[in-house]
């Protein structure tokens, strides 16, 4: 939300909803914790919010010089290795040019820890010479898998990400 506001001011439904439409069908914005994150920020000194002269008087939210800094060290943050697919999607949906070097390095410092991720899981799958073995092995491969579809996409968002830079 922050780095959208660094690339121009806007009020929260319209926020909301950009968010919503960029990030696809699976997203939901919860306009409450959407509000509290603003008010959040503005007391943080990453915002400032003043109404606007529209019949609607909307709060107009800008960003103020302390943000850029702060969307800076948010696109550099480590990724959870649960959720950090999510979070890349939700930085790559709001990057700007200049971002795409954080990005890769952000894209490459996941791929790692999947990597380690995948690794360690594969150590610990049982062989599947009983029922119950068979099952733990079908339980322990879910998490692996989904590593390698994550670890597919990984490249793809790499590569798509360097072809951006070099234009």
């Amino acid at each position: 939300m922050l780095a959208l506001l660094v690339q121009g001011p806007s009020y929260g439904y319209e926020l909301a909803n950009r968010l919503e439409r960029q990030l696809g069908p699976d997203w939901r914005i919860v306009r409450s914790s959407l509000y509290r994150t603003l008010k959040a920020m503005c007391a943080e000194g990453l915002l400032s919010a003043e109404k606007s002269e529209a019949a609607e008087a909307r709060i107009v939210y800008s960003a103020t010089g302390r943000a850029d800094g702060a969307v800076q060290s948010w696109m550099e943050s480590p990724l959870s290795l649960e959720d950090g697919q999510l979070q890349l999607q939700v930085r790559m949906i709001v990057a700007r040019l200049e971002d795409l070097p954080r990005l890769v390095v952000a894209v490459n410092n996941h791929e790692r820890s999947l990597f380690a991720a995948h690794v360690a899981l594969k150590d610990g799958i049982v062989n599947a010479g009983s029922l119950r073995g068979a099952m733990m092995r079908l339980v322990r491969e879910a998490p692996r898998h989904r590593i390698e579809a994550e670890l597919s996409w990984l490249v793809e968002a790499r590569n798509t990400i360097l072809g951006l830079m070099a234009l």
